[in-house]
């Protein structure tokens, strides 16, 4: 059946070309709908508590998408008339911005700075800073308005008054519509103030997410190095431009529709799934090089072309298609999950996977058809074989010669060493981790978290069950409470604001700006009569950030020194002991934020990819078992993926790497991929059963085919991933290097551990001949 198609192919083989030419024009020209979209929070599922919180806290506070701005005078601190000119000129400037929130914006020149200062007639409020200070004695008069009230500390001015801070929120629009926008924004504003005598800073939220689209952007750089790279090992190995090009071809134009079907279907791609043209790139051309070896083997052997092609095509088609369909079915069942992110990642990836097949089984032997067959010379392999042909032929020997279990043992002994790793592995993401120590982006964040509070938010949504339950004192002193736990028992954390802070102003306020009276009222009469008092003088959106308008519920703010989801995991659980020891039981206190929504992508990222992991081995499994007939032959397959897994979490447990977001994709990536080794070797040894009927000469011709070629695939695959560090970017550098190392392990298993096991104990799957017969057209 196999064999009348692949005449069919290349009897209309030009027909095929032009078919399958058009084809790729019309798919590719759809790459220009395709778009890198960063945004963390759709790969979030919206049941999750800490996506609930910042949905409420988007709606009633805003806060998703800070930016922070540093301002610090090169000389003096910040009271000198033109450095504040500068911060006013800021401030006024970002409310400008379209999408900006007004009322978060947060400065000594922002409206909702205020000063609020007792009176015999009650309290009076005014901004801090309504217009610049011109003279000396204005200038010390704001110095001391600022120190007089805690609130604006570590918050908009650094406890020496060397540092100045913006804090600025943003809402997307048609204007902003990703962190690029807000960044290019703000730089606009901030590069005409940077001068001789000021350095401005900028980071947040919004500002290490513009990075992270930046570097993502850097993606088709790489790929075209990754390219070049497997051309080069390509060109190495079969010594001869066809050999080169062809595998390329499969591998470039499988990409192309990769990338023009997901612009079709407008499913964009996000940082965790930029690197994944680069995968498919591999995965073809590793299938290309499989089926390329063949046609050389054949060639040889019946000196013509078109023969060539049906009898190569015939053999291992049936093998990459196998082989591909498993991968994809394994792939495309991760569209079971929630999060978008991997959802993605199932479906490019078995796209691509499913493209190689179609163009591997119609253009490529078309193509090959029409190309002139190969010249004696171009038969032979390139120059670095001889070594791995040495290397292959002495580990046939070793297995077929008594020393299958002394290679087994070695690999049970390696892999259980390697294995002890695992239990150092540690669950840690760090976005700004990422970035090289000298970027701009790391040196602002160290400069500001050591002048001001810090530059990463977590939010916590105190929610009452009535309204004016935030005007309760015990709840007051609760959240009171709760800021004073957080910055005593947390170093990163730099800055805690909530509405307390303006109340116990506010009571300082009314008697007489005693500093001791800067505390919560006993009695919610009261502090209900100085919010009134407060609203005779002050604006309506002061406290927008901090409470509702029916004082139901409270956004804490907190900053911190450091983007660590270990650090946020401790500092949540403390918050959760604290709030259940100390809040009132109708009070519930949960966390939301940049950090809390990190922390919440890292956990459901992670978990999602281990059970990812899990899947694709139980898919490859179940496939696996019922192509080759046998529950044993699917565990020989998944073999080489396992042990692959194992040196995965080992290796970054002994070598400190924390399991991640980019870190959890290596080992799934990996599991995709690794299949495609067993079945091809196994294949290949049943086929060469049928032409021996003697196991032990069955697994050194397997060897010195299959085994050869899957060395091919994993190398190409390696060098191709190890492009990926030359970005800088962490996550590309533990991606490249674990990916290399996984393809390593699984294809060293692949030509060590499964022939050893199969000379060992002879399973009947493995044994089980596959007989071809030549019956070809002659009308071709």
């Amino acid at each position: 059946m196999l064999r009348k198609y692949v005449e069919f192919i290349v009897r209309f083989r030009v027909a095929v070309i032009i078919l399958i030419a058009l084809i790729t024009v019309f798919i590719g020209s759809r790459i220009k709908d395709l778009r890198v979209e960063v945004d963390p929070d759709k790969n979030l599922p919206q049941s999750h508590p800490y996506v609930v919180a910042q949905n409420q806290i988007d709606k009633i506070f805003g806060g998703r998408n800070l930016v922070v701005i540093g301002v610090i005078p090169k000389d003096g601190d910040i009271f000198q008339t033109n450095v504040l000119e500068k911060i006013m000129r800021i401030t006024q400037r970002i409310n400008e911005i379209p999408g900006a929130i007004k009322t978060n914006t947060f400065s000594i020149a922002a409206r909702k700075a205020k000063d609020i200062k007792g009176t015999e007639e009650g309290m009076v409020v005014r901004r801090l800073m309504e217009s610049v200070p011109q003279t000396k004695e204005g200038l010390e008069e704001l110095r001391k308005k600022i120190y007089s009230n805690p609130l604006f500390i570590n918050s908009i001015i650094s406890k020496d008054g060397k540092a100045a801070q913006i804090i600025a929120d943003f809402n997307f629009n048609k204007e902003l519509k990703g962190y690029p926008d807000i960044e290019k924004r703000i730089k606009e504003i901030v590069s005409h103030e940077e001068d001789s005598t000021v350095r401005i800073h900028l980071n947040g939220s919004s500002i290490a997410l513009s990075w992270l689209s930046a570097y993502s952007q850097k993606m088709g750089k790489l790929f075209l190095l990754a390219i070049i790279v497997i051309a080069v090992v390509l060109f190495m190995i079969f010594g001869t431009f066809q050999g080169m090009f062809l595998p390329l071809l499969t591998a470039i134009i499988s990409v192309l529709w990769g990338l023009g079907i997901m612009g079709l279907l407008h499913v964009p791609m996000d940082p965790f799934n930029a690197t994944t043209p680069i995968l498919i790139l591999a995965i073809a051309a590793g299938h290309s090089v499989q089926i390329l070896k063949r046609y050389y083997e054949e060639y040889a052997i019946l000196g013509d072309n078109k023969l060539s092609v049906i009898e190569s095509t015939s053999r291992i088609g049936i093998v990459m298609i196998t082989a591909g369909l498993i991968a994809a079915a394994a792939f495309l069942s991760l569209i079971t999950f929630e999060t978008m992110s991997i959802r993605n990642f199932g479906i490019f990836t078995a796209i691509g996977i499913l493209n190689t097949i179609v163009i591997e089984m119609t253009f490529i032997p078309a193509l090959r058809a029409v190309w002139r067959p190969p010249k004696n010379r171009e038969t032979k392999e390139g120059f670095f074989i001889a070594p791995l042909n040495k290397t292959l032929h002495t580990l046939g020997h070793l297995i077929t010669n008594g020393q299958s279990k002394t290679i087994l043992t070695s690999a049970i002994i390696i892999t259980a060493i390697v294995a002890g790793g695992g239990y150092l592995l540690e669950i840690d993401n760090s976005l700004k981790s990422n970035f090289r120590e000298s970027t701009r982006l790391i040196e602002d964040d160290k400069i500001m978290n050591a002048h001001l509070g810090g530059t990463n938010s977590l939010n916590l949504f105190v929610e009452g069950g009535k309204p004016d339950d935030m005007k309760r004192p015990d709840v007051l002193k609760a959240i009171e409470g709760l800021q004073v736990y957080l910055e005593k028992e947390f170093p990163d954390v730099g800055k805690t604001l909530s509405f307390v802070d303006f109340i116990k102003k506010m009571n300082q306020a009314m008697n007489n700006d005693d500093p001791a009276f800067n505390t919560v009222p006993d009695s919610q009469d009261l502090i209900a009569q100085y919010l009134f008092v407060y609203s005779m003088s002050g604006d309506p959106g002061d406290f927008d950030s901090y409470v509702d308008y029916n004082y139901q519920k409270a956004n804490l703010l907190t900053f911190c020194k450091t983007d660590s989801t270990a650090f946020t995991d401790k500092i949540i659980a403390a918050v959760d002991r604290y709030a259940a020891d100390n809040f009132p039981d109708d009070i519930s206190v949960t966390p939301a934020g940049f950090l809390a929504m990190a922390d919440a992508l890292n956990h459901v990222m992670v978990h999602g990819k281990i059970r990812n992991i899990l899947q694709i081995i139980g898919i490859v499994f179940g496939i696996g078992s019922i192509v080759l007939g046998s529950p044993l032959g699917g565990f020989f397959i998944i073999l080489p993926l396992l042990i692959s897994v194992v040196f995965n979490f080992g290796v970054m447990g002994y070598a400190g790497v924390a399991l991640s977001i980019p870190t959890s994709m290596i080992s799934a990536m990996a599991v995709g991929i690794g299949a495609d080794y067993s079945i091809y070797y196994i294949y290949r040894l049943r086929e060469e059963m049928g032409n021996h009927n003697n196991l032990f000469q069955a697994i050194t011709k397997t060897m010195m085919t299959s085994g050869k070629a899957i060395n091919f695939i994993a190398i190409s695959i390696a060098l191709g991933y190890l492009m990926l560090p030359l970005s800088g970017f962490g996550m590309h550098i533990k991606l490249g290097t674990l990916v290399a190392l996984a393809m390593i392990v699984s294809s060293l298993t692949a030509i060590t551990v499964l022939p050893a096991l199969i000379a060992i104990f002879k399973p009947k799957f493995a044994l089980k001949p596959i007989m071809f017969n030549q019956k070809i057209s002659s009308s071709l």
